[in-house]
């Protein structure tokens, strides 16, 4: 029911309108395959670039010699203040440990960051939401059964993905309604020669004039229009043909048609007229004729 729907409005639209609507579509789709691509390559040049800053300062922070010594509350408080929480993965175990409010920090040892204090793993990164917020948690191995964690907000990065997203939304809808108005303006000015030859069609058919369409360009509306033509000179030439046939066949018929009117007046005036009757013989032959 909608596809056929869809073929009435379609039948309903006219040439330039459904050429606008076309081009309109097609440039609408191509936009959004081009607004996805760069949103997701955005998204992941950012989370590519946070991760390699992140490995960058946690291998600084293991050649450092950090321990868990200094992660104690005020050190850890204070890398807090800037968006970064450190922690030490040991047997499965996360130091320091979360707190009642800040529980959700516990999915930090996973099976992820246990590999790399093992040792299976050079490194590992991954989005986790805490608190309603994505964090990046990044982790490198540090001293023997260890990994140093790096937690750090994305909400920066959301935030400038939404800005983006909005830019490229506002883009997109821009371009789809200069394609729109581009389609139906480029559709209306290369329908003209339709235009104009549907217009000779409508005279020819109400006038019968059949006078030729000049043509113009070497495109294949300029063929159309050489073939229309073609079209007229061939119909010309055959009422032409009509008109001389009727007239030849006036002409042949324009003897009988005298003989025969006149004897039927001679039969009428012989039927009027008894001093000059014809006889049998005369009307026997005028009848025959």
């Amino acid at each position: 029911a909608g596809h056929r729907a869809l073929q009435k409005i379609s039948r309903r639209m006219s040439l330039a309108l459904r050429v606008a609507v076309l081009t309109t579509a097609a440039v609408a789709m191509t936009l959004g395959m081009v607004s996805a691509v760069v949103f997701v390559t955005v998204r992941a040049e950012f989370t590519s670039s946070l991760d390699d800053s992140m490995i960058r300062r946690a291998n600084a922070a293991v050649s450092a010699g950090i321990n868990e010594s200094l992660l104690s509350p005020p050190s850890t408080a204070a890398l807090a203040y800037i968006g970064i929480q450190p922690f030490i993965v040991e047997a499965g175990q996360l130091f320091p440990q979360p707190t009642e409010q800040d529980s959700e920090y516990a999915q930090l040892k996973g099976y992820r960051e246990l590999e790399v204090s093992i040792g299976e793993r050079k490194f590992s990164a991954r989005t986790v939401m805490i608190q309603g917020v994505p964090h990046r948690v990044v982790a490198v191995p540090a001293n023997r059964g260890q990994a140093l964690v790096l937690v750090q907000s994305m909400e920066s990065n959301r935030d400038a993905l939404e800005r983006l997203k909005i830019i490229l939304l506002l883009a997109s809808t821009a371009g789809v309604a200069l394609a729109g108005i581009a389609g139906w303006a480029v559709a209306t000015n290369g329908l003209r020669p339709v235009r104009r030859l549907t217009e000779a069609t409508e005279h020819v058919a109400r006038t019968t004039d059949l006078t030729p369409i000049e043509v113009r360009g070497s495109d294949e509306l300029a063929r159309l229009t050489t073939s229309f033509n073609s079209m007229l000179v061939a119909l010309d030439a055959s009422q032409e043909r009509q008109r001389q046939l009727v007239a030849d066949a006036g002409h042949e018929l324009r003897t009988p048609l005298t003989s025969l009117r006149t004897n039927i007046e001679l039969i009428g005036q012989a039927a009027d007229n008894t001093e000059r009757s014809l006889s049998d013989e005369q009307r026997h032959e005028i009848m025959s004729d």
